[in-house]
């Protein structure tokens, strides 16, 4: 009987402390999302219609013919900044674009389905 009640307990912890992991672990990068997020400027570099149908959750929306206009108010975010479009073609010419003026901390996410990939967490 104490065998048995041993083995109880050991099993109890162990899955006690599986359940705490687990919830412990998914909570984390739910944090991490939202670190990650809260701490990067996303801009959809599609058009404007483009972006009314569906965009990625926190993304502003900066058509690529409109990047040029915009390159001043772009350089004053302080955020860094991930692009993205469709194919990845436009947000790859938007990425050349805020480089070649001087904007330093811009990456290409390629586009939504990458970037809701990599925050799938």
């Amino acid at each position: 009987m104490n065998k048995k009640r041993s083995i109880l307990l050991i099993l109890a912890a162990f899955l006690t402390s599986a359940v705490y992991f687990f919830l412990r672990k998914r909570t984390h990068k739910k944090n991490l999302k939202h670190i990650f997020l809260s701490k990067s400027t996303v801009i959809d570099v599609r058009s404007a219609d483009e972006y009314a149908l569906n965009h990625f959750e926190t993304a502003i929306n900066i058509p690529l013919d409109d990047l040029q206009e915009t390159i001043s108010k772009i350089k004053k975010m302080k955020k860094p900044i991930i692009l993205y479009c469709r194919t990845g073609n436009r947000s790859g010419r938007a990425l050349t674009l805020l480089k070649s003026s001087g904007i330093k901390n811009v990456y290409n996410g390629i586009n939504q389905e990458t970037l809701e990939n990599a925050f799938s967490w």
